[in-house]
């Protein structure tokens, strides 16, 4: 919304409209589980979809966000630890 100045409407149709030409991927699921990921983490909900994503494939998140690393020690990595770990 900030990128492009939309207003909510505006940016609510594209998203409506994005969602109906997705048809191989459950958003509803993907929105659900970054939801409950923030609340069971206190993080943002940014911050969810990228751990959700890890998470699906079975991968670490490296994250500089020492908030982030701390709500999900060990499966979320600081660069440093990443590397030390290859």
């Amino acid at each position: 919304m900030r990128v492009r100045g939309l207003r909510l409407p505006g940016a609510v149709a594209a998203f409506e409209a994005a969602d109906r030409l997705v048809t191989d991927f459950d958003l509803e699921e993907f929105t659900e589980g970054c939801l409950a990921l923030a609340a069971k983490g206190r993080i943002s909900g940014y911050d969810a979809e990228f751990f959700f994503v890890a998470e699906r494939l079975g991968r670490p998140l490296v994250s500089g966000d020492r908030r982030l690393a701390k709500a999900f020690p060990g499966r979320v990595l600081s660069p440093e630890e990443f590397v030390s770990r290859s």
